[in-house]
């Protein structure tokens, strides 16, 4: 019963790692196409 719980512990914070690394180099890009679309609505 340990190690299941310690495998999911340890996939479930991996996924959270890459995750969160994935998020911090997409943010720019992320904050540029919202900017576009808002502006894009916003104008119409």
């Amino acid at each position: 019963m340990k190690d299941r719980l310690t495998l999911f512990t340890k996939y479930l914070l991996d996924f959270m790692f890459y995750t969160g690394i994935i998020v911090i180099v997409t943010l720019p890009l992320s904050f540029k196409l919202y900017g576009k679309y808002n502006t894009y609505f916003k104008d119409n």
